[in-house]
């Protein structure tokens, strides 16, 4: 099959599936046959596929919303006081019912969160990122250390100086997280 963007060929793939969504992160979805163009990367799912994702994306919404403290939350009654509408008019505003607010059951009453209940007063879309990405960052301090040239060719012989000219001077640089020096090792900092 041709992809209607670049004009590439689809090829059939099967397997877990990574998808970044705007509103509740990355997901994995396990066990999907999918056809991924192979010049721009568009994916194209057929409808038990769709429906795959669309469960995933929900139960890992539906997961963040009941993390959330019940004191974020409003009721009906007090979410349609706010927009100005009756409870009535609430249930069946078309954006609404769409996901456009979120909302969560709680027992057998459903709640709404009270910050999208707000941002959807303002701009008529009360969705925003419920995520934070996790930002895997580590922090190394390099470090200068001195050893005699002789030393340190002989700790590693498999190297020579001439391909590594820096231990022909006897100073090389070590990327470490301890803050005391390597054994052996003068600190030339």
């Amino acid at each position: 099959m041709k992809c209607h963007e670049c004009g590439g060929t689809y090829i059939e793939k099967a397997g877990d599936l990574e998808i970044d969504d705007k509103y509740v992160g990355p997901l994995t979805i396990g066990a999907v046959d999918y056809l991924r163009c192979n010049r721009c990367r568009e994916y194209l799912f057929s409808l038990k596929a769709a429906t795959q994702i669309e469960e995933a994306r929900e139960r890992a919404l539906d997961q963040m919303m009941q993390s959330k403290p019940i004191s974020a939350f409003i009721s009906a009654a007090a979410a349609a006081d706010l927009l100005g509408m009756s409870r009535q008019a609430l249930h069946k505003h078309r954006r609404i019912r769409r996901g456009f607010i979120f909302k969560t059951q709680f027992g057998d009453k459903t709640v709404y969160l009270r910050e999208s209940v707000l941002l959807f007063k303002a701009n008529s879309d009360g969705r925003f990122p419920l995520w934070k990405p996790v930002e895997s960052t580590k922090y190394t301090k390099q470090v200068q250390y001195t050893r005699e040239r002789e030393t340190v060719l002989d700790a590693m012989p498999q190297f020579s100086g001439e391909s590594f000219p820096e231990l022909r001077s006897g100073v090389f640089y070590i990327q470490n997280t301890r803050t005391a020096p390597l054994r052996g090792y003068s600190h030339a900092q």
